[in-house]
């Protein structure tokens, strides 16, 4: 730590950085020593102006006081014309300080007399006065004298004074500006400097805290900052404790969801063993009544008893029902448990359709619906995809097509290739779905309200279709619109 209270982290860099960490000393006195050096220069100016003004004066002051002397001195020597007595008078007067001049005439304006310079540049260093001389109470007018005077003198000490004062002032202001930078240090930089320490020191739980007392501006600052070091503390000891809470919380329901999920598993492996064993168990009984039933229809009583054999028609068609929708539930069963297995290979797009539609040829004909093929199928080319799957997933939805089709309605199977898939698409001319039941179109054993119709079905196999599609890595999807009909679009992967 440095003295100053900066970090030696922060003290270490290059001198730009250790002049940014002292940059409000140096701001300080970038501030105040200008105001210093106006203030002085100000007073500097003042003084000599003063005293310069002040020593003049006295200067104009002797100036008068020596031309009255003078004149009345002189004025005997002026009368009389003695310009031998005037020299040496002149030579006596001339020894006064800063008088550099006597001019002396007569009444005439003749000169009788005169020492040193005639004329000055400064009317207030010069003046000319009357010289009378009389006798008794008769007084007349026998000359003039002129003095001229200098504050040459007065310069030169007024520009010593000067240069004195101005190392006077020198020294002073530095040691003003030194006695403010070292209080300012104590005073601002060095509290600021420990809250800057505090600060660059302050990680996770150790919130550093500035032993500083004062009552100043600075002061009220650094409390705050303990006070709020203080509340940041008593956050991070409640954010840790709700942190811990949590992660028990988080943890407890992690577990919970785990059993969760591995209770569904089980159920879930539980009840596709309870289809798969109850579809055998039916299987047995239901090939037991196809078989006797098939017996009773070629016995001659039977055929010659036209009500009995529509019984047993009756009979072997419910019976034909149940063996289909125990095949559904089986081949559901083997989805759910996933042991049924993938044989992907390169499919005709074109003769996979045309075989599928050959197997429900004779459902469509018995519903009087209408069953046709685009002729661009033959142009989509061929696809990826399980023989068998494929197979049952457009038995499924063409039979759909057909048994919730209208008498006398129509189906349409079209191809088409887009973006590296086939979508085989079906499309019925049938009652259609409402659009409140569209999220429960491939729900498992959802029939749509139409459990008590006529038509037979489990609701599984557009279930089967779609898990069946994608585990072929591709989808199914589907438009309807209410009595005009749905379209069903199934995409598959298009082969390479």
């Amino acid at each position: 730590m440095a003295r100053d209270g900066t970090s030696r982290a922060d003290a270490a860099p290059a001198t730009h950085a250790g002049l940014r960490s002292r940059s409000l000393s140096v701001k300080f006195i970038a501030t105040v020593a200008p105001i210093f050096l106006a203030v002085f220069l100000i007073c500097i100016v003042i003084e000599t102006i003063h005293s310069y003004e002040t020593a003049r004066a006295k200067i104009i002051d002797r100036l008068e006081t020596v031309a009255a002397n003078q004149a009345s001195i002189l004025a005997e020597p002026i009368a009389e014309r003695n310009t031998e007595q005037l020299q040496l008078m002149l030579a006596s007067i001339i020894t006064e300080p800063n008088l550099i001049g006597i001019v002396i005439c007569d009444d005439k304006d003749v000169v009788l007399g005169s020492f040193g310079a005639k004329e000055s540049d400064d009317p207030d260093l010069m003046t000319a006065v009357d010289v009378n001389y009389g006798n008794g109470a008769e007084t007349r007018l026998v000359g003039r004298m002129k003095l001229i005077m200098t504050d040459r003198h007065l310069r030169n000490d007024i520009h010593n004074r000067l240069i004195e004062h101005t190392f006077l002032g020198i020294a002073l202001l530095v040691t003003a500006l030194g006695a403010s930078v070292f209080a300012h240090r104590r005073t601002v930089v060095k509290p600021l400097g420990k809250l800057l320490s505090a600060i660059n020191e302050s990680r996770g739980n150790a919130l550093e805290k500035v032993d500083w007392q004062s009552d100043d501006e600075i002061g009220r600052l650094i409390r705050s900052y303990n006070d709020m070091q203080e509340r940041l503390e008593r956050y991070e000891h409640e954010l840790r404790a709700s942190h811990e809470q949590l992660e028990q919380r988080v943890e407890q329901r992690t577990h919970d969801l785990e059993q969760a999920r591995e209770n569904a598993v089980e159920a879930n492996r539980v009840k596709s063993k309870f289809l798969s064993s109850m579809s055998h168990e039916f299987r047995t009984p239901m090939n037991a009544i196809l078989g006797f039933t098939q017996v009773l229809m070629m016995s001659p009583e039977i055929a010659d008893n036209p009500r009995i054999k529509d019984r047993l028609d009756k009979i072997d068609e419910s019976a034909q029902s149940l063996m289909s929708l125990l095949d559904q539930i089986m081949e559901f069963s083997q989805l759910e448990s996933a042991d049924d297995e993938l044989h992907l290979e390169t499919l005709d797009t074109q003769g996979v359709i045309e075989e599928t539609v050959s197997l429900v040829a004779p459902l469509a004909e018995s519903r009087h619906v209408t069953v046709s093929i685009d002729k661009n199928v033959a142009r989509v080319g061929a696809l990826r995809a399980d023989i068998f799957k494929l197979r049952k997933a457009l038995f499924h939805v063409l039979s759909n097509a057909v048994k919730y089709n209208k008498p006398g309605g129509e189906v349409d199977v079209t191809a088409e290739s887009d973006d590296g898939f086939i979508c085989i698409s079906i499309s019925d001319t049938g009652h259609g779905i409402p659009v409140e039941q569209f999220e429960g179109v491939f729900e498992p054993f959802n029939r749509l309200g139409r459990e008590a119709g006529s038509i037979d079905g489990s609701g599984i196999g557009l279930t089967i279709t779609q898990r069946v599609i994608g585990h072929m890595s591709g989808r199914i999807d589907f438009d309807s619109i209410e009595e005009q009909g749905s379209t069903f679009r199934l995409w598959l992967p298009a082969a390479d």
